[in-house]
């Protein structure tokens, strides 16, 4: 067995190793010691703190000024700490930016303390370590902290971080300071626990989006939601969530994503899909429209031959002849059909507007009758009309249109047993409180009143009443349209609009109409109503409807007119250039196979300059409007017409200078 050497390592050995680690250790964490004598005023450093403040060891650095290194104000604190650890033993931990002999930036960590001995410090120790790395990383890491706050600030909603244990617990490691605005909760609420954000979700949505997260937890598919939240403050608001999930070593899942507010997005889609409701039940009402307008031309021309008829036969028998009461019978019922025929144009908004002097009290009682029709039984019409309230200058069923729309909301709002009470008065404005026309100067209206005592109306929505599609009706329930109708038409004869109510209070509507002015008949208006039939005066007839040219011209040979009845425009062309007397008048059909009445009438008038034109039509205004405009010395009747009615349209056209 061979000999084993034992080393015996002295007190000195090891000692020396002692001081060989403190100094390697040193190296590796770029810190070194010193002390400071304050008897001799002498200065120790270790090999690190040289390195640190770039000086080579040894070296004579007894005019070297290290404080002069360090930059301001970090010299003038590091000075006034170690005056402190010196004179009071006061001991100082700082951390200082300063600028080395090598001119290299760094940042050091110091420490000092006083060693006493009698009261008095005899000696001050400390480290000075290179903390410049630590210092950099901190200073990047706040930057890009920043940079995260900058750029969380300019997202619309939040980013944030998600986390679920396995426990089912939840919360937000982080989340940028958006959530103030979106959530009305800080950061700091929901760092541990997210429930002070999840129990206002809607409650409506709450199981929706727990299992959403839960599904996205298991399989780690992205998270996609949109979910309602109930705001402190602001109400209800609409979220979408999206966010990517990542499985953590605890068994958790991160999600890391972002939050943004959609209610406006939401509002929006809400808003169009009620629009194409809307538009869809506008295109119902316009089918509907033209549908009512076909029947009622088909109706127009075979009221118009009826009554026409009827009346020639009723000018031809005697006052005591027993056929006349069923003939008069017969006249009654086709004028009811036409009348009832123009209210389902005015329903459909095809009627052409005739304006006519009226009664209002007289022309509202036929409207009234028309009205119980349509009003289930069980609300009450109470009729209250004034007394000399006056004339209005419009057309009949623009003023039935009115008063459908009104009666047909007011019994929307009253919504089972109730009362619609109607009124009309006389009204003088010495300012008429006109909101959108300044021009007007009329101070007499017609007042017409339409209220009922339904549920009433929220202050805030009157302004909105007259908007296009606007209703406060369920879905199928209304148009949005009516009001509107009601709004164009009481523009278009120069009145005005008051709305009144209260919730469950009722409603109030007050039309105001110009009064007409009345203005005295000159001696030409009265020779002519006096004196109707013709004055030796020549009409070339232009109809393609055999039943309806048959009937007029027998209707204007009676009245005393030379007719020249034709049934086509090219017939009439051809008539007109053979013809060597005078055409007084053209009267012509507006719609017919070849061309229009308005493109005949400017062919014809070219070699007739003097001759006055009378358009007819039993179609809907917007059919006549597509085949050419009514030009201003262009005179139109609607059929079918009374035999007076064409006399007077007649008489005003030959009358007029």
């Amino acid at each position: 067995m061979g000999k084993q050497r034992i080393r015996i390592q002295t007190s000195q050995d090891r000692q020396l190793e002692t001081e060989t680690l403190l100094a390697d250790i040193g190296k590796l964490a770029k810190i070194g010691g010193w002390k400071y004598d304050v008897e001799t005023q002498q200065v120790q450093w270790t090999s690190e703190i040289f390195e640190i403040y770039g000086l080579t060891e040894g070296a004579d650095f007894s005019d070297v000024d290290v404080l002069a290194f360090y930059d301001m104000p970090g010299r003038q604190e590091l000075e006034d700490a170690f005056q402190r650890c010196l004179t009071s033993g006061v001991p100082y931990d700082l951390e200082l930016a300063f600028t080395n002999s090598k001119g290299q930036k760094l940042w050091v960590h110091t420490l000092g303390r006083a060693i006493q001995a009698d009261g008095k410090s005899v000696e001050l120790v400390g480290t000075l370590q290179d903390i410049t790395e630590r210092k950099r990383f901190q200073q990047s890491l706040a930057a890009s902290e920043e940079r995260l706050r900058l750029l969380s600030q300019q997202v619309p909603g939040l980013v944030y971080e998600f986390q679920m244990f396995p426990d089912g617990r939840l919360c937000f490691p982080y989340v940028s300071e958006n959530i103030r605005d979106l959530f009305g909760r800080s950061p700091k609420e929901v760092l541990s626990d997210a429930s002070a954000v999840l129990e206002n979700v809607h409650p409506d949505d709450h199981n929706r989006v727990f299992e959403s997260i839960r599904t996205s937890f298991h399989t780690l598919n992205i998270w996609d939601c949109e979910f309602r939240f109930q705001h402190p403050q602001k109400g209800i608001l609409w979220i979408w969530g999206h966010s990517k999930p990542t499985a953590q070593p605890d068994g958790s899942v991160l999600w890391h994503g972002y939050l943004v507010d959609i209610s406006e997005r939401k509002a929006a889609e809400n808003e169009r899909e009620q629009l194409l409701i809307r538009l869809n039940q506008a295109h119902k009402m316009e089918s509907v429209g033209r549908l009512a307008g076909g029947i009622a031309h088909d109706f127009n021309n075979m009221l118009g031959v009826i009554l026409g008829n009827v009346q020639l036969v009723l000018e031809r028998l005697d006052a005591e002849h027993p056929m006349r009461e069923e003939l008069a019978d017969i006249e009654n019922a086709a004028k009811s059909s036409v009348d009832l025929i123009r209210q389902l144009l005015a329903f459909a908004r095809k009627q052409t507007v005739a304006p006519k002097i009226l009664d209002l009290n007289e022309t509202l009682k036929g409207t009234l009758k028309m009205l119980r029709r349509v009003i289930e039984e069980q609300i009450h019409f109470d009729w209250r009309p004034g007394s000399d309230v006056g004339q209005v200058y419009m057309d009949p069923s623009q003023l039935n249109q009115i008063m459908t729309n009104l009666c047909v909301n007011a019994r929307d709002a009253i919504a089972g047993a109730g009362t619609i009470t109607i009124e009309t008065a006389h009204v003088t404005y010495d300012r008429p409180p006109m909101l959108e026309d300044s021009e007007h100067t009329s101070s007499d209206f017609v007042m017409l009143s339409v209220s009922d005592d339904g549920c009433g109306i929220e202050a805030d929505l009157i302004n909105h009443l007259f908007e296009p599609f606007f209703t406060t009706k369920d879905v199928g329930k209304g148009s949005g349209l009516g009001l509107a109708t009601v709004y164009g038409a009481v523009k278009q004869n120069d009145g005005f609009i008051e709305v009144m109510g209260e919730p469950n209070q009722g409603t109030t509507f007050k039309i105001y109409l110009p009064c007409y002015d009345k203005k005295p008949r000159s001696a030409q208006q009265e020779e002519s109503s006096a004196n109707p039939l013709a004055n030796a005066e020549t009409i070339f007839l232009v109809e393609d409807e055999t039943a309806i040219l048959k009937m007029t011209t027998a209707m204007l040979k009676r009245m005393g007119y030379t007719v020249i009845p034709t049934s086509s425009p090219s017939q009439a062309i051809g008539i007109a250039q053979k013809h060597q007397g005078h055409i007084s008048l053209l009267m012509t059909d507006i719609i017919m196979p070849e061309m229009s009445g308005q493109n005949l009438a400017k062919q014809l008038m070219t070699n007739n300059p003097d001759m006055k034109c009378l358009l007819m039509s039993g179609y809907t205004a917007d059919t006549i409007a597509d085949h050419g405009a009514i030009e201003d010395d262009l005179q139109f009747i609607q059929k079918p017409f009374t035999k007076k009615e064409l006399t007077d349209k007649l008489r005003t056209i030959f009358d007029r200078p």
